[in-house]
């Protein structure tokens, strides 16, 4: 059944379908999260060099390995493997010769050829491209076995109080809400629940929007991302996006029957006002079942009610007792 959230920028929950305490694995959507995480990277390293951002993500790596372009249905098979030589689990993303297929959306990131950290950010973002939010990850953490990307999603999976409701899947009571890689494919997969989902993207509106908006959303090139940025619905309601990103899973990544399958989430909000947060799980028909989250958001900026499209058993419904008053 798919699960549909609206969040404030708090990651309060406005509106939910479905339930939002259940585990997805959450594919591409990881290379958000990512981003957030490595954008505090970045202004460490700013502040440490008296550089602005910008001056950062205008300088050129160069990638100290192959990175190649991971095939989804191979990676259950290696799991933690980020840089195998087997080809049945890398390929490389062919280039079919036009001057855009020369930048980092189209060509492989290969070793010893630099690439711009914004051009990386964009294709990762924007095209989806597992090498390029590995090779960043990679260069902001300085380590190849994502250790530091996982060092720094445990200090934000505290700081934002993430995994407080504990899984009711039977099938795996355990699993906990984790990202293991930038990208999503491995094995076990990133795995996130709607609400926490929401928590994160609360921070992502909170601490990090400007920064996604240096990538200018309204210019993605991915065709799953394209129809929310041209919908006729939030174009006339004045609804501006900040950052989109998409994710197709599959039963492969550990949570069988509960893959994110298709996954989509939105930052926005109308002009001059606050910003929500929309994410859908396991929806087939995402682009518009985002863009109807959406235009649920309040006009104006005081907090909105929680509301639900159906009442969900909390905790243990108590008597209430009645107060002894004296004749």
């Amino acid at each position: 059944m798919p699960v549909k959230v609206l969040a404030d920028s708090r990651g309060n929950i406005l509106f939910s379908q479905g339930d939002p305490d259940k585990k997805y694995g959450i594919a591409s959507q990881s290379k958000a999260i990512a981003t957030m995480l490595i954008h505090e990277q970045i202004q460490k390293l700013a502040a440490a060099q008296g550089v602005s951002v910008d001056t950062i993500l205008n300088q050129r790596i160069t990638a100290r390995v192959d990175y190649g372009e991971m095939v989804y249905d191979r990676m259950q098979t290696r799991r933690d493997l980020t840089y195998p030589d087997d080809p049945k689990v890398f390929r490389p993303f062919l280039s079919d010769g036009s001057e855009q297929d020369k930048s980092a959306f189209r060509l492989p990131v290969e070793q010893g050829k630099a690439y711009s950290v914004r051009e990386l950010f964009k294709a990762a973002l924007f095209e989806s491209k597992n090498d390029a939010i590995q090779a960043l990850s990679d260069h902001f953490f300085n380590d190849f076995n994502n250790k530091g990307l996982q060092a720094a999603f445990a200090e934000m999976k505290t700081r934002l109080k993430l995994d407080e409701f504990p899984e009711r899947d039977e099938r795996d009571p355990k699993l906990p809400t984790r990202l293991e890689t930038p990208h999503g494919l491995n094995d076990g997969g990133n795995t996130f629940t709607a609400r926490d989902l929401a928590k994160v993207y609360g921070e992502l509106i909170r601490n990090h929007l400007d920064f996604f908006r240096k990538f200018d959303p309204n210019k993605a090139a991915r065709h799953t991302v394209k129809p929310l940025m041209h919908h006729s619905g939030l174009k006339a309601a004045g609804i501006d996006l900040d950052a989109v990103k998409s994710g197709t899973g599959n039963d492969r990544v550990g949570l069988k029957g509960n893959s994110s399958s298709s996954s989509l989430m939105a930052v926005g909000g109308r002009k001059n006002g606050p910003r929500f947060s929309a994410v859908v799980l396991a929806d087939g028909n995402r682009v518009e079942s985002v863009a109807n989250l959406l235009l649920k958001m309040p006009h104006d900026t005081a907090p909105a009610p929680a509301v639900q499209d159906e009442p969900r058993l909390i905790g243990p419904i108590r008597p209430a007792v009645r107060e002894h008053r004296p004749q």
